[in-house]
């Protein structure tokens, strides 16, 4: 056939499937793990190899692992991986194992040449692979579980939804179930909304003490379970009530006295809170569980047997949208909320048309009036809750951000409390963490400094600088002027490397692709550069920084985001204004100085240590890295590192993210978060 070309599985494409195939494996767009600063900070030119960055895992066809990751990103990475569409591959550079991810398509050492030689790889795959018919599938070891929700009280009552149990109405509580296995997983039950929403009242404020008669709210099923506001039980799901209210319930007695009067007359009653009485079937503002019609005979609480008496048969109720949900008793619809209507017969049908009532004309309202008892208002979900910034009361949401999100550091974890689009709270933490070279034993000085510098990938310089001398310290020797000079002149490339990488990702997370562009190629061309190639890209340089500081866009969308408090801990590029535009423009400035500190330099390289023999003692460092002040103490005894105390500007500049973002929009607050310049690496959460 003219045009045809073999597939890998024997069989031809045609000339049209020839043509796809190609165009396809032209059009690389990978999702970068752990994150796009990390691709700069190895030397991966990504747009040269052909491959443009995704904005996440489902507009992504390559994973690009950089290795070594942790086992908790490799985790997160599965997950990305069965998110993207087919035909799917995985890059591997470096070294380090990826389960639990597939074997990878292509592989290759950590450099650029590695990277274009496994992307030529990866599109000949790509190609070939397109239109293949028998396609191996992946499931995420951690996407192998699912959520079922249960009744508390009828544990047979199984859901795949949240809801009512269609059999007492109270709220299901979830469970983890293995998709692989009928045993369930060990969960801690979330709390489901029920008048309140779920947010209001977090875990962590339940107070399991012994001293209970300070609790203002407890559980009328779980008296343990106690809490200084309102809410839901992380239990069952039941509305938290005052301790007063709870009595009578549960194992207490109760004094029926106070309700006889009401109880007389009332119709319907709550089978587990008795004072709540109604006159119409519903459900108890309580518990959620159904009311139960009673009759009362000598103060005692008797089920309505007259059906039975007469020989008709029980009443049956059933949801008007789902007539397959039934119930015995009145009550609400498990899957829309509507209330249950009793079921007629032909003959009772009859009599309620020869009765001459007419509703015609009142259908919309007929269904508004049956509506009504089991409507909740927005007042009513939201009562208790506070108020956000622009005095309206919504209900809260929790949102996870990262480890991949663009703009952000990869591997930094993010978990934002929502009201409306308003930040509430925030909780951060890192999935690559800080590692400790010294969790093995003691390590000979010089493999100690170079352990350092790989844990911190982004600033390798800084942290080798660091160890190298506070080890010297300790060993009371020091280097020559002339390598002290050389040292200082190659950390000032590193800052101008990671700032420039920095305003890459911003670039990146306000859309200026230009910015994005210019900042990454910049970065490439000077982070392994010696000193002639930095003179010589100077003016393309400060022609950026000249560029980004007449961006009116920039000055604006920065100058209202990121305002530190006054006693904030910030120790990063220093400037007269502390928002996010003061921090933007002290990283430009920083980008002048150290270009300035590099001219005159002999040679750039990596900081080594100089001879300590089999010294013994305590040293104490401290380095101004990119992001802040860095500072080590270590033991040596016989030239071996046996201790080291590390502080890092991330595990500070961690703190001032919820005072920083707190009641800010949700789009200010990542914006003020990445004005942080967080490295992930340096964290130790």
């Amino acid at each position: 056939m003219i045009g045809a070309r073999e597939t890998t599985e024997g069989g031809f494409f045609s000339p049209l499937q020839n043509i796809i195939s190609r165009a396809t494996a032209q059009r690389l767009s990978c999702l970068v793990v752990p994150g796009p600063e990390l691709a700069l900070a190895s030397g991966l030119d990504l747009p040269a190899a052909g491959l443009a960055l995704a904005a996440g895992p489902r507009q992504a066809n390559v994973l690009l692992l950089v290795l070594p990751l942790s086992e908790k990103l490799l985790t997160a990475a599965s997950i990305a991986y069965a998110q993207m569409p087919r035909p799917r591959m995985v890059l591997a550079l470096g070294e380090g194992t990826f389960s639990p991810l597939p074997e990878a398509d292509a592989t290759g050492p950590l450099t650029s040449e590695g990277l274009m030689e496994a992307t030529k790889k990866l599109r000949q795959i790509m190609a070939e692979g397109i239109f293949a018919t028998k396609i191996d599938d992946y499931d995420a070891p951690a996407l192998q579980t699912r959520i079922e929700y249960t009744c508390p009280m009828h544990p047979e009552v199984v859901s795949d939804e949240p809801g009512s149990c269609p059999k007492c109405g109270m709220f299901l509580v979830p469970k983890e179930t293995s998709t692989t296995s009928d045993t369930p997983s060990p969960h801690d039950h979330a709390t489901m909304a029920a008048s309140r929403p779920a947010a209001s009242v977090s875990s962590a404020e339940f107070a399991h003490t012994a001293d209970d008669n300070v609790a203002k709210y407890v559980c009328p099923m779980h008296p343990e379970v106690t809490s200084d506001a309102p809410g839901n039980c992380p239990k069952c799901g039941m509305n938290l009530v005052k301790p007063d209210e709870s009595e009578g319930h549960g194992h207490h007695t109760h004094s029926h006295s106070a309700h006889a009067d009401s109880e007389k007359t009332a119709k319907y009653v709550c089978p587990m809170h008795p004072e709540v009485t109604s006159n119409e079937p519903g459900s108890c503002p309580k518990c959620g569980m159904f009311l139960e019609e009673v009759t009362k005979a000598g103060g005692e609480e008797q089920h309505d047997h007259s059906s039975h008496a007469s020989g008709k048969e029980a009443a049956k109720y059933t949801c008007p949208m789902h007539p397959e949900v039934i119930s015995d008793s009145p009550g609400q619809c498990p899957k829309c909320g509507m209330n249950l209507e009793q079921q007629t017969t032909d003959d009772e049908h009859d009599g309620h048309q020869s009765s001459g009532h007419d509703h015609g004309g009142n259908a919309l309202l007929d269904g508004l009036i049956g509506l009504e008892p089991g409507f909740m208002s927005m007042i009513e979900m939201t009562d208790g809750t506070p108020r956000s910034s622009n005095g309206l009361q919504m209900e809260w949401i929790t949102a996870p951000f990262g480890p991949f999100f663009p703009g952000l550091p990869g591997g930094l974890t993010l978990e934002l409390e929502l009201d409306g689009d308003t930040v509430v709270e925030a909780k951060t933490g890192s999935l690559t963490g800080l590692q400790d070279p010294l969790k093995n034993g003691p390590l000979a000085a010089a493999d100690y400094v170079a352990a350092l510098g790989v844990q911190m990938p982004l600033a390798t310089i800084a942290y080798r600088l660091l160890a190298c001398r506070a080890i010297e310290v300790a060993g009371n020797t020091f280097a020559t002027p002339e390598i002290k000079a050389i040292r200082m002149a190659t950390l000032a490339r590193e800052r101008i490397a990671s700032h420039l990488s920095w305003l890459s990702q911003l670039g990146r997370q306000l859309g200026l692709k230009a910015v994005e562009r210019e900042a990454a190629t910049l970065h490439l061309l000077v982070h392994a550069a010696d000193p002639a190639t930095i003179q010589a890209l100077e003016p393309r340089v400060k022609k950026l920084l000249s560029k980004l500081r007449r961006t009116w866009f920039l000055s604006r969308r920065l100058a209202t985001v990121g305002a530190l408090p006054a006693s904030a801990a910030w120790d990063g590029p220093t400037s007269h204004d502390n928002t996010a535009a003061g921090r933007f423009t002290a990283r430009l400035d920083e980008i002048a100085t150290s270009l300035n500190e590099i001219k005159g330099a002999s040679s750039l390289s990596a900081p080594t240590l100089a001879d300590i023999g089999t010294a013994t003692g305590e040293g104490h460092a401290e380095v101004q890295t990119p992001r802040g002040l860095a500072s080590l103490h270590i033991k040596l005894e016989s030239g071996k590192v046996v201790s080291a105390t590390l502080k890092t500007p991330s595990m500070r500049h961690i703190k001032l993210v919820n005072p920083l973002i707190e009641q800010r929009e949700l789009a200010d607050a990542l914006v003020a978060v990445a004005s942080l310049d967080l490295s992930p690496w340096e964290l130790n959460t």
